[in-house]
């Protein structure tokens, strides 16, 4: 099975920019920077022939096998101390492994896990995706929070305690489906009590909050607050079926849409 990377555009990629200026020190020139990693599409690689992206319109052979790139938002040199978060998260995820699946929903330890550096990385990937020119980002906007982010990422502001932060992970898990060969987009949804941004990679799903808004009520927020990776004492995060989530409805509407097109072919 080949990887998802859902809701990718296929013409989608950064445009050369000599004069742009490094967002984080106002350094140029600027480099070829990526969104997410590529070091995990080059994970997915390594059990799958290549990456796919998935839409609606069906599943296709990834024009850009390393995921998408900006030149125009960060210089070399941060781009490699962003890096370094980047390259402990990829090592993670190529040796993590569960000793038994998991029920759906429940509360997994996450062994040898750094929360700090696992936090930096995912408001990493928001904070790089909330100043891209690319179209594929346009919705993802960290508003008055975009220099919090940065502090973050950059380490000049610890996650831990933060009180306009929450992070929270998922274990994807599938009878089925190797779920690190799936990576899905930073994007930015709504849930029931407002707005929050979602990705995943190697196997995880990252759920990050800005503001002070609660993930959930009652009990649910109770959850919540004590598995945020930013507060606990420990590292936890929630077995998630990949069968409930809005990657799994557009795969399923990317297969139906290739068959259709199948029989009219």
């Amino acid at each position: 099975m080949a990887a998802a990377v859902a809701e990718a555009d296929r013409d989608g990629g950064g445009s050369i920019n000599a004069t742009a200026k490094c967002r984080e020190c106002g350094n140029t020139p600027t480099c070829n920077a990526h969104i997410v990693p590529k070091g995990f599409a080059r994970l997915v690689r390594q059990t799958n022939n290549a990456v796919l992206e998935v839409s609606e319109r069906g599943a296709f052979r990834a024009r850009r096998q390393n995921g998408f790139s900006d030149q125009t938002i960060l210089c070399a040199s941060c781009d490699g101390k962003i890096g370094v978060l980047d390259d402990w998260m990829i090592s993670y995820c190529r040796s993590f492994s569960l000793s038994g699946p998991p029920k759906p929903y429940d509360i997994v330890e996450l062994p040898n896990f750094d929360p700090e550096i696992a936090c930096r990385f995912a408001i990493s990937v928001f904070w790089r995706a909330s100043i891209s020119i690319l179209p594929q980002f346009r919705d993802v906007a960290l508003g008055p929070y975009e220099n919090l982010a940065r502090d973050i990422v950059f380490e000049r502001t610890s996650v831990r305690g933060c009180p306009s932060l929450h992070v929270q992970m998922m274990v994807l898990v599938s009878a089925t489906l190797d779920m690190k060969s799936h990576i899905s987009l930073p994007i930015q949804v709504r849930g029931t009590t407002g707005p929050y941004m979602v990705f995943a990679v190697g196997g995880l799903q990252w759920l990050v909050r800005f503001g002070n808004l609660p993930f959930g009520t009652g009990k649910e927020r109770v959850i919540a607050d004590s598995l945020a990776l930013n507060n606990s004492s420990a590292s936890y995060a929630v077995a998630c079926p990949f069968t409930e989530t809005a990657d799994y409805e557009l795969i399923m509407r990317s297969i139906s849409a290739r068959r259709k097109a199948q029989i009219s072919a």
